[in-house]
């Protein structure tokens, strides 16, 4: 049926609805003995866009802009009908198609388990196109470019960041729109999305820029000269550090050692160093002490020991201080690793 802009299908206690959602994007929804949850949650107001609805007796299909959901209602002598949804380009060329329902095993690609009440574990299965290369996903430790062929956990950790949006060589962006703890498969057969607990499937795919939908211009010019030339000044910083931050997020993807390091982190040994709360070391060869007010004062700037005895500088900490006194001309902030009392 069609409501709106919307195509909806109602079958055997379930509720599939597709909407237009931005240019050349489309969000689907789906709930089992219940009713579409409202709400954009993780994507902005979608703005109004021209959709071309078609419905036949075991067909139909939406379109807005470059891409196209196809809708077909399966038969399988042992299942309620079940709509297979196929997302398809401009050009007729498939993007992404569900699994196809039935089989001897009796799948189907949109798979409610009940928890309690009216919470299911929910798994969304996809086909897979072995050729397909997959970016994104946010920061996980692996050393791992296309995630083709991985097991992710869809959970955020100290030093794991779940984002669960990719980007495909096939042309499309998806975005699985579920906060709940699961996880994802990028098989070769199939492509699975489990989330453990949650009261509706919902996913946005688009043809188009995801930013669209996702966030407004965010590019350092977007925010007027001003900012510009304040944005300019730190990303040049960034990018004279880059090599050597880079050297440490591969450490952090590949042993999960911090990026950002308390000061006991690196001395454990040194007790002193225990009770630092406003200075840590950003790797192991910088060390910062935070300033956040004009003309604030820094009481001290420590400096870990060797061994015993009194405080000085180790040779690796003399390298540190080279390394400020280069942050020093960039950044016009004055660092020092000796105990002294220090103006900004």
């Amino acid at each position: 049926e069609r409501k709106e802009t919307s195509l909806i299908f109602r079958n055997n206690g379930e509720i599939v609805e597709i909407c237009p959602w931005g240019k050349n994007s489309l969000r689907t929804r789906s709930v089992f003995m219940g009713e579409i949850i409202p709400g954009e949650i993780a994507l902005l107001e979608p703005e109004k866009t021209e959709v071309q609805i078609n419905i036949d007796e075991r067909s139909a299909s939406i379109t807005n802009g470059d891409i196209t959901a196809e809708l077909n209602v399966v038969f399988d002598f042992f299942l309620p009908d079940t709509v297979q949804i196929e997302y398809k380009n401009k050009n007729g060329e498939t993007l992404l198609k569900e699994f196809t329902p039935g089989g001897a095993l009796h799948k189907s690609p949109r798979q409610f388990k009940c928890v309690s009440g009216d919470s299911f574990r929910l798994k969304q299965t996809f086909d897979a196109d072995a050729d397909e290369k997959i970016y994104g996903m946010g920061q996980y430790q692996q050393a791992i470019m296309n995630l083709k062929g991985c097991n992710l956990e869809l959970a955020h950790r100290n030093s794991q960041a779940s984002i669960p949006f990719y980007i495909s060589s096939k042309g499309y962006g998806f975005l699985w729109h579920n906060a709940a703890i699961g996880e994802v498969h990028f098989g070769i057969n199939t492509t699975e999305w489990v989330s453990e607990t949650t009261k509706q499937l919902d996913y946005w795919i688009t043809a188009g820029e995801h930013r669209e939908v996702t966030g407004a211009d965010n590019e350092i010019w977007s925010y007027g000269e001003e900012n510009y030339k304040i944005m300019r000044k730190f990303i040049d910083i960034r990018e004279m550090m880059r090599d050597y931050t880079r050297s440490l997020m591969k450490q952090a993807h590949e042993d999960g050692t911090p990026v950002i390091r308390a000061l006991f982190y690196e001395f454990p040994q040194d007790e002193a160093c225990w009770d630092i709360k406003d200075e840590y070391l950003f790797g192991g060869d910088i060390l910062v002490a935070l300033f956040v007010m004009k003309r604030q004062q820094a009481e001290k700037y420590i400096c870990p020991r060797v061994q015993s005895g009194p405080w000085q500088e180790t040779a690796r900490f003399m390298m540190v201080e080279q390394r400020l006194r280069l942050m020093h001309q960039l950044i016009q902030f004055r660092f020092s690793l000796k105990t002294e009392v220090r103006n900004i």
